[in-house]
């Protein structure tokens, strides 16, 4: 993903710079709060006037070592927040049927 793909789609840049394995990476981890932090901070040293993040999820935060659902939400809402502050809107995609009951709290009213 190296050459003009970079220079033309900064998004697979972006990928580029983690190099690692997609199946490893989510049986291990599922903590979206920590996911919003890392990806935040690259697209902070993006230099562009919009910035733009998108949030696929399977279902309600998790992460392999809290397992407390009202913190996990609650970890999740601050890096939204966070992400914000620093002009970064962020969107989620949810594929679970029942996210309305918590995604809307999470990542706001018109985000999800």
């Amino acid at each position: 993903m190296h050459g003009n793909v970079a220079k033309t789609h900064p998004t697979f840049e972006f990928v580029s710079k983690f190099d690692i394995d997609p199946t490893a990476f989510r049986q291990q981890h599922k903590c979206i709060a920590r996911t919003l932090w890392h990806a935040s901070h690259y697209l902070k040293l993006q230099e562009s006037a919009k910035k733009r993040l998108l949030v696929i999820t399977d279902g309600k935060p998790a992460d392999v070592d809290i397992h407390d659902p009202q913190y996990l939400r609650q970890d999740t809402k601050k890096a939204v927040e966070e992400t914000g502050r620093a002009g970064i809107l962020t969107y989620c995609m949810s594929l679970d049927p029942r996210a309305d009951q918590y995604v809307s709290r999470i990542f706001g009213e018109r985000n999800y």
